[in-house]
This record gives C-alpha cells, sequence and structure tokens, in this order.
C-alpha cells in the first residue's frame, strides 16, 4: 500500500490529539522528514515536528500545521504552544490511501 505507513499532509507537529491545546515540549528537536524512518514513539505530553510526507511517529494520530503553533523559549528550552484542539486523523495521510495493496498502478 501506498503510504506504506501514516503520512503527515503538511508541515507541522505530530501530536496525541488528547493531549489538547497547551504549551508542550519538542520530543526530538530533529523531527521527522519525507524518506526518513520515525524515531521511537511520541510521548504523551510531548509533540514532533514532521515534514510533509514524513512518518508519523507511534502514538501521533493527529498533526497540528505550523501555522496554528508558536515558538517559545523558557530558560533555554524549546517548547511550542498549540492553540487549536486536534481530532484524531486531522492532517494524515492513512496507509493506502493513495494506491490499495494489490492495486494496479500500471499495466504494459
Amino acid at each position: 500500500p501506498v503510504p506504506p505507513f501514516p503520512a503527515s499532509i503538511m508541515d507541522g507537529f505530530a501530536v496525541r490529539s488528547t493531549d489538547g491545546p497547551g504549551r508542550f515540549p519538542v520530543d526530538n528537536v530533529a523531527g521527522a522528514t519525507a524518506g526518513s524512518s520515525p524515531s521511537g514513539p511520541l510521548l504523551a505530553g510531548h509533540l514532533r515536528y514532521v515534514t510533509t510526507g514524513a512518518p508519523l511517529p507511534e502514538g501521533a494520530d493527529a498533526v497540528v500545521k505550523v501555522e496554528d503553533t508558536k515558538e517559545v523559549w523558557v530558560d533555554g528550552a524549546l517548547l511550542i504552544d498549540i492553540g487549536v484542539a486536534s481530532k484524531p486523523g486531522a492532517n494524515i495521510r492513512k496507509v493506502g490511501s493513495d494506491t490499495a495493496q494489490g492495486e494496479v498502478v500500471l499495466r504494459r
């Protein structure tokens, strides 16, 4: 199936929707980009930067777009303010949403 993993449809932050709006630490500043592998699960109360096409870390069920966030530095630590509520599946391409397993994409 394509994509073979849940993928972000925009640049933003992978979140657990149940965490809700608020101020959160970034658990991996490097984040994830298209073509990379997630670097471990997303912990509750944290978020991770993802680019368009990047795989979501295990535990994330939504992506909040960058425009709905604000960087905040507190005592040298990067925190992100998220001012909107997320719903599961928001801004995510589901596994197989482009091409289902076994679907013919090109004929000779």
